[in-house]
This record gives structure tokens, sequence and C-alpha cells, in this order.
């Protein structure tokens, strides 16, 4: 899980994901 969440972050902080990592956590 520690993995795929740091895979969100990076992608999410390239597509301006925020939201998207935030309601992940």
């Amino acid at each position: 899980i520690a993995q795929y969440m740091a895979t969100v972050a990076r992608n999410g902080l390239q597509q301006k994901a925020v939201p998207t990592v935030k309601a992940v956590t």
C-alpha cells in the first residue's frame, strides 16, 4: 500500500490531482 500511495502522490503532483490523494488518505 505504501508503494501505491507513493506512486499516486507522484502522479497526483504531476496531474495536479491533490484532491484525489487527499481523498485516498
